[in-house]
């Protein structure tokens, strides 16, 4: 089989024209490794890349994302703010949704044409004239992605919601943060903050006997708010460091 991208896409797209669903989702998963092995793109230093093709995503505010999402999210979801995750990726990994409870809209974006698509889970009839990328953006699954295109995954829960933006590494910039050196025990504060309920925060505070000048020191590097609570920087200063333990008292 070729190593060919664009001799890949061909032979993806005659195989979906003629019904030939198995062929199509082979090469498609072929067109992804190799897009992957090209993968090259990192995001800043303050945010790194893992192993196995993940990429930490970057959280933003609501108010800094493009146009298209915020206009979509609040006709759909008028009155909430979600969290927003940001991945500058070739192939957009996309997750299950959450829960059965969760509404799901995705929104595919060509800057080209500036015109933003939405789609919801096709009928039977639409499914099976789908492409096999058509079926991954619906249902979970991973999409390549080219300059100029993003997809928006947006999931509402009753209490929750949450933006997961997936755009090609050379069209978004992410936000210049120069991550302050943390000590292991400033870690575990962040990520317990992150992590738990403010009455269950209190309690492991307490058991770890934290003090008031451990939270002041990390509210002035601008990882706590006034409040207490996580800041965006924080969140992506801390990562998906583990918080602590009631066990590992």
């Amino acid at each position: 089989m070729t190593d060919n991208i664009e001799e890949l896409r061909i032979q993806r797209d005659e195989a979906g024209s003629r019904g030939d669903w198995d062929s199509a989702a082979e090469l498609s998963e072929r067109i992804i490794d190799l897009e992957l092995k090209q993968q090259s793109y990192t995001t800043e230093s303050s945010y790194p890349a893992y192993g196995g093709g993940y990429i930490q995503p970057i959280i933003v505010p609501f108010s800094s994302t493009p146009q298209w999402v915020q206009g979509t999210w609040k006709e759909e979801h008028p009155g909430t703010v979600p969290s927003v995750h940001v991945y500058r990726v070739l192939v957009a990994r996309i997750s299950y949704p959450y829960s059965d409870y969760t509404v799901r809209t995705i929104v595919a974006w060509d800057g080209a044409s500036g015109v933003a698509m939405k789609s919801w889970v096709p009928s039977y009839d639409t499914l099976i004239s789908s492409t096999a990328e058509e079926k991954a953006l619906y249902f979970g699954g991973a999409v390549p992605l080219h300059a100029g295109r993003a997809i928006a995954v947006m999931d509402k829960q009753p209490t929750y919601g949450r933006i997961d933006l997936y755009m090609f590494p050379d069209d978004y910039l992410p936000p210049t943060t120069i991550a302050p050196t943390l000590t292991e025990r400033q870690t575990k504060i962040l990520a317990t903050t992150r992590t738990y309920t403010s009455s269950y925060r209190r309690v492991m505070f307490g058991r770890y006997r934290v003090a008031q000048q451990e939270f002041d020191e990390l509210r002035e590097m601008g990882l706590l708010d006034r409040r207490g609570a996580i800041t965006i920087t924080g969140r992506n200063v801390v990562g998906d460091a583990a918080p602590w333990y009631e066990y590992e008292l």
